[in-house]
């Protein structure tokens, strides 16, 4: 969140705000009828959640209620995303992306294009959406037409994750256990980073620019953003690496199937806190609390220098698996 505090979804656990300097909880946020896979903060700051009960639900930024619940997908949502414009992009296991106004929640736009689950969505700097797949490929949609602008392929298997880098390229992590980096203008491979021994989860990138991944294989990985050489493996973690986020200070927040969050240090990448929960998402509020999600459909507010928690909201029912950072009204996207 973009006052620093972390958001976090799991399976077994509930959504859950942490604080960013404590790292306490600091409320749990409970309503879904099956696992959230997906988070996203809306340009006025309220939460956006996406579910396998096939729902998206608005949450209020304070008081965590229940704004809105849009009912529109036939199948599992798995990722969600924000428009510069402030709209929201959601992906499906039916395969689509769709597309839901910032006010009325009216579906604006049905896409179709993929042959399989879409599993990841990030937008670029100009605005164009870029979307991930289990069909191996990755796709580019025009922000106005939604027409689709390129096909991408290059992975060998599922693509599971994506993100931007601070010069617009496009980073993916796959099921082939590579990483690759797109050049943003001509889409074409720059690079194919070979290091992980099982498949990416999770992408980051940290204030430096430098590149954050997690694996199945239980580490995290930092790339330099240049040379794209592995400057450090972080091991730490005792099963997969499922979300990761970059709080304001610049440490690296990460999530396991070992059923902890932990903070790292930015220069040392040692491990400064361990928090004993669930986590398959995490967001970054913008007071700076963490927000977490888990197995148990529950998410928790943790304070963001005790890292007690502060909140629990009782609204989810299964897991979530999604991570974003928090943004206030002035700030853009």
């Amino acid at each position: 969140m973009q006052n620093g505090n972390i958001v976090s979804g799991s399976k077994n656990e509930p959504i859950k705000i942490w604080d960013k300097d404590t790292f306490k909880c600091l409320k749990i946020i409970y309503g879904h009828n099956d696992c959230v896979d997906s988070l996203a903060i809306m340009l006025n700051k309220n939460i956006v959640s996406g579910s396998w009960d096939k729902t998206i639900k608005i949450w209020n930024k304070n008081t965590f209620k229940c704004l809105k619940t849009i009912n529109g997908r036939y199948e599992w949502v798995n990722c969600i995303a924000i428009m510069q414009n402030g709209n929201i992009v959601s992906g499906s296991y039916d395969k689509t992306i769709k597309i839901w106004d910032k006010d009325s929640f009216e579906c604006l736009n049905t896409i179709h294009g993929h042959n399989h689950l879409i599993y990841s969505i990030v937008i670029m700097q100009n605005g164009n959406i870029v979307s991930g797949s289990l069909d191996e490929t990755i796709k580019i949609w025009d922000k106005d037409t939604f027409q689709c602008l390129k096909t991408i392929n290059g992975h060998n298997e599922s693509v599971l994750c994506l993100a931007i880098m601070q010069n617009g390229n496009i980073v993916s992590g796959s099921l082939d256990n590579t990483i690759k980096i797109w050049d943003k203008d001509t889409f074409e491979c720059l690079k194919t980073i070979n290091g992980h021994g099982f498949r990416v989860k999770c992408l980051a990138i940290m204030q430096n620019g430098n590149i954050v991944s997690g694996s199945y294989d239980k580490t995290i990985k930092i790339w330099d953003k240049d040379l794209f050489k592995c400057i450090k493996t972080i091991n730490g973690h005792n099963d997969w690496v499922n979300s990761l986020v970059i709080i304001q200070n610049g440490n690296i927040v990460s999530g396991s199937r070992d059923r902890t969050i932990k903070i790292w240090d930015k220069d040392t990448f040692e491990c400064l806190k361990t928090i004993n929960e669930w986590a398959l998402c995490l967001a970054i509020m913008q007071n700076g609390n963490i927000v977490s999600g888990s197995w148990d459909d529950i998410i928790k507010i943790w304070d963001k220098e005790t890292f007690e928690c502060l909140k629990t909201i009782n609204y989810h029912k299964s897991s979530l698996h999604c991570l974003t950072i928090m943004q206030n009204v002035q700030s853009k996207r």
